[in-house]
């Protein structure tokens, strides 16, 4: 059977020019191009599919996603940018190991960042938004509506939004945002299992009452302990072998 695997291989050998079936990615349409390209091939590299080592022939990857290189070059750019793969001139692109310590990494970045936006967000974030949100938060947890997932999806993305566009500095607010599309993709690559949104919304309610009561600081550290333990759910969905290999043997 074939998979994204079938265009990659650990040399850049010429044997890989004329390799040009069976790949399990594609074709790509509708959303823009670079961002689409992006996305697909994120997760073909997080499920495995594409597998760590040179890959050099970018026509026959774009023939496979039918879109022009031009725009699949730009995404590579995207990826090599999030450090995901590596462009090397007259090398083409190498793919780098991709596992539950490279995922981590990436949470935990995110983790510093949201934690000082929370923190810089505490006196200037809107109160009523926040109000609201708590409201929303606590119906959820104890409601569950037929579309509860995609509900819990879009608080998640309220409070978030909201405390990065009040930390009142534009860079923070732009690398957050260069890191939440990242992962994004990687949280849709989960939702395919069924993803324990639950353990998410009790996390987001320490955020927003440590932030209504004023104390930032501590809002700080709820969102880093958010953030990571989204890390640990992740890995354990994505890497299970990784997991299992890390627990305590029977005596």
């Amino acid at each position: 059977m074939g998979s994204a695997a079938s265009i990659l291989s650990t040399t850049s050998s010429p044997g890989l020019q004329g390799e040009s079936k069976g790949v399990g990615i594609g074709p790509v349409r509708q959303r823009a191009l670079r961002e689409q390209i992006f996305e697909v091939l994120l997760s073909a590299i997080v499920r495995g599919e594409m597998k760590p080592g040179i890959w050099a022939n970018h026509k026959l990857l774009a023939e496979q996603l039918h879109v022009s290189v031009t725009p699949l070059r730009e995404a590579l750019q995207d990826l090599a940018a999030c450090g995901i793969i590596e462009n090397r001139y007259n090398r083409g692109t190498i793919v780098r190991p991709f596992g539950a310590t490279q995922l981590f990494e990436i949470f935990y970045v995110r983790a510093l960042l949201e934690a000082e936006a929370t923190r810089l967000a505490g006196p200037r974030i809107d109160r009523p938004g926040l109000v609201k949100l708590q409201a929303l938060t606590k119906s959820l947890i104890s409601n569950e509506s037929a579309n509860w997932p995609n509900e819990v999806i879009d608080e998640d993305e309220s409070l978030h939004s909201l405390i990065a566009d009040s930390c009142g500095n534009q860079r923070l607010k732009e690398e957050i945002s260069r890191y939440r599309s990242l992962l994004s993709c990687i949280r849709r690559a989960v939702a395919g299992y069924h993803y324990p949104f639950a353990l998410a919304l009790p996390e987001h309610l320490v955020v927003i009452e440590a932030l209504l009561a004023g104390q930032p600081d501590e809002a700080a550290k709820a969102m880093t302990h958010h953030i990571l333990s989204a890390a640990k759910v992740c890995s354990g969905v994505l890497f299970p072998e990784e997991k299992a290999k890390n627990q305590p043997s029977a005596q």
